[in-house]
């Protein structure tokens, strides 16, 4: 008989054959054995990677199969003859079958019977051959106990352990490394060799499945009644939590699809309709077989429930939806239109039970509130998120207001800042607002004795430096999963800036889709709150005017300040957007929808020489003051136009500091203003506190012709 030595790109077109390109597809294995003489093999040996099949453009498996082959010519490479249809090699995940196979090890292959002719025979050593089968046309099972691939070996008296679905051959055409088949002399392995087609007279044998129906049966005592398999799949299926995978691809399953899953009653439906959607939808949103099998086995619409050959049939149907999976990036299936719900009246919508809006923090953070804690650089805005973190994780005050109904579970995620200096901001807050939490527990000392006692139980979960990118819709489904199997209430972001990956936070469209619109889901799905720590560009009052007083310049909001769309202000249902930094005091607007919006004025207390301490308090009645501030400011608006347009001139004209003091005159002429005008709106300006006149005295105005008999000069104190 024929033989020859394969190349490599001959072996990849052999193992092409035995897995054929017409297979609806799946995962096929090369493992090896490293070549070297006297290791031990079974610790050596390599299940490598999962090979996607059949080859395409986009998966480049051709070329990665073949590279895999060169690199291992001087070791023991293997195959599987199954296709898989997630990357594990494993009985309970094997696709439907083209192929049989056995490992014939010394019996001859002119002792086949002519009616069971393989397709393809390779020697592997001296004397010992393997082979394998192949069928235009699939079997569910066919290697399962008892069945064609397992009789097929009783029959031919090949290896009796050798029919399996995770059987491996030896690639046809590779060398043999086992120590008693290593040339001595040259260090090489025996050299594997193939049959040529055609070898027995005839073109390659491409049997039928009916010619194996009358393969001898096995002994009913080697059959278990309960096939290993399904023990196995049964294991596999009890590990399966099928409400952690539920949340896992919950905001990638529509909503009907999540109604199926929750039905009681099949009712009229066509159940097998029903659950091949299920299926397809499951498989698109990443499930593997065994999560769509776990899923489906305990809905309304199993109707295989009760059956020997249910588990085999679920899996039948769960391998072909995986076939059919969306391989793009993105979900491109079409959901079903959502239906209105009953016309409601009035009245009886109002009356509907409905629940309410709470506080998770008074006055501060609503449950399950999306929004922002805001600032410009350096203004303790990462402190303040912090702080809020911190009381909602442990039930201390939140700059004197409690967490509704105590501690609640708490994940920060903190993406600029080292994890060394998170650790020395934190240890500090906790040490100034609850020490008897800190890591390190609490010393104290009663005059006598020195106690040490533990630190009380903080519910804080901590991501630094992790990558987590909230475009990401893998990172948005890890984040998902979190949020469910640990229950967490609150969850801060620091900062949106460094978590927005490639989009861009300047576009509207782009920023709804990727990032907003699947918190807002998660967020109303589980009642969760988010808060994203965020930049805001430097506003005209962050650059000059007094603590306390608001700049005329700018009577806006801070919130609207923050760097990017429109759209993250009309996002968000709780804000704390800090401004006007003055050495340890800031003044904060808190917005929120449950309650008014208001401004505090915040210091804080510095208690230690030795370290920055974090013990911020809110200074009384700020919140009236501010108001009337606030009024003059907006009476200033309706007197004179603009409120600060004047302070912005002067400041541009160089009027800063006492020694570029301007006359009226000089920046009506810079400016190309009437001078009067300009007199009138830097005299406004000086009773806000915002300019300063020279000589500070009482200015005489003639209005006769405009002019102006005295000329002070009027400067911005930086």
């Amino acid at each position: 008989m024929e033989q020859y030595v394969p190349s490599v790109n001959q072996q990849y077109n052999l193992l092409a054959k035995i897995w054929q390109r017409e297979s609806e597809g799946g995962y096929v294995f090369l493992p090896w054995i490293p070549g070297t003489i006297g290791i031990d093999r079974k610790a050596s040996f390599h299940n490598g990677p999962a090979f996607e099949w059949p080859p395409t453009p986009e998966n480049n498996t051709k070329a990665q199969i073949i590279a895999h082959l060169k690199a291992r010519q001087n070791d023991d490479i293997y195959f599987t003859p199954s296709l898989f249809i997630d990357p594990e090699r494993k009985s309970a995940l094997v696709a439907e079958e083209r192929a049989l196979w056995a490992d014939l090890d010394e019996v001859s292959p002119e002792s086949i019977p002519p009616k069971y002719e393989p397709t393809l025979i390779w020697e592997t050593s001296p004397g010992r051959y393997q082979a394998v089968w192949l069928f235009m046309v699939m079997n569910v099972g066919a290697s399962d106990h008892g069945r064609e691939n397992h009789r097929l070996s009783t029959l031919l008296g090949a290896d009796p352990s050798g029919w399996d679905s995770t059987q491996l051959l030896r690639v046809p055409g590779t060398r043999n490394h086992k120590a008693e088949h290593v040339n001595k002399k040259t260090g090489k392995g025996w050299q594997g060799k193939v049959f040529r087609d055609g070898e027995f007279g005839h073109e390659p044998n491409r049997p039928d499945w009916s010619d194996f129906l009358d393969l001898p049966e096995i002994p009913a005592h080697l059959v278990t009644e309960l096939k290993i398999e399904d023990m196995v799949f049964e294991k596999m299926l009890d590990d399966v939590n099928r409400k952690e995978v539920i949340a896992r691809v919950n905001r990638k399953l529509p909503s009907h699809v999540k109604s199926f899953i929750k039905a009681q009653s099949a009712g009229d439906n066509d159940r097998s309709a029903i659950a091949w959607q299920i299926a397809r939808e499951l498989a698109d949103a990443g499930c593997t077989l065994v999560e769509i099998v776990a899923i489906i086995r305990e809905t309304v619409w199993n109707k295989y429930h009760g059956r020997q050959d249910e588990l085999k049939r679920l899996q039948t149907e769960a391998g072909k939806a995986i076939s059919q999976r969306i391989l793009v990036g993105k979900d491109t299936h079409e959901v079903a239109p959502k239906e209105w719900s009953e016309w409601q009246e009035f009245h009886d919508w109002g009356n509907a039970p409905t629940p309410r809006v709470s506080w998770l923090v008074k006055g501060y953070w609503i449950e399950g509130g999306l929004g922002f804690i805001g600032g410009v650089p350096k203004s303790y805005k990462s402190w303040f998120g912090l702080n809020l973190a911190l009381a909602i994780a442990s039930g201390c005050d939140f700059l004197g207001e409690a967490v509704t109904g105590g501690k609640r579970n708490v994940l920060y995620i903190q993406e600029e800042d080292s994890e060394g200096t998170v650790k020395d901001r934190l240890g500090n807050m906790i040490d100034d607002l609850c020490p008897d939490r800190h890591w390190q527990g609490k010393m104290e000392y009663d005059g006598e004795s020195l106690w040490w006692s533990p630190g009380k139980e903080i519910s804080l979960q901590l991501r630094i430096s992790t990558g987590f990118i909230a475009s990401d819709p893998d990172w948005l489904e890890k984040l998902e999963l979190f949020v469910t199997t640990h229950q967490i209430d609150f969850v801060l972001i620091d900062t949106m800036m460094t978590v927005a990956g490639d989009t861009p936070i300047d576009k509207a469209n782009e920023m709804r889709s990727d990032i907003l619109n699947p918190l807002k889901e998660m967020a109303r799905e589980h009642n969760v709150a988010i808060c994203f720590v965020h930049h805001n560009t430097k506003g005209k009052e962050e650059s000059g005017g007094r603590l306390g007083k608001p700049v005329l310049l700018e009577v806006t909001r801070a919130s609207t300040r923050m760097m990017g769309s429109g759209q993250l202000h009309a996002w968000a249902d709780c804000g704390i957007y800090v401004r006007d930094k003055k050495g340890m005091e800031v003044i904060i607007e808190v917005e929120n929808k449950k309650g008014e919006d208001v401004v505090k004025r915040i210091r804080i207390d510095q208690t230690d020489e030795k370290r920055f301490t974090w013990k911020p308090r809110v200074l009384p009645n700020h919140q009236q003051e501010e108001s009337e501030e606030l009024k003059a400011a907006r009476e200033v608006n309706r007197s004179w136009g603009k409120p600060g347009v004047v302070v912005q001139r002067l400041r541009d004209a160089g009027g800063v500091g006492k020694e570029n003091a301007m006359t009226p005159v000089q920046l009506a002429r810079v400016t190309h203003r009437n001078p009067l005008n300009t007199f009138n709106q830097l005299k406004h300006a000086v009773k806000q506190g915002h300019v300063i006149a020279i000589p500070p005295k009482e200015v005489k105005i003639s209005t006769r012709g405009g002019r102006i008999e005295v000329d002070p000069k009027f400067y911005i104190d930086e």
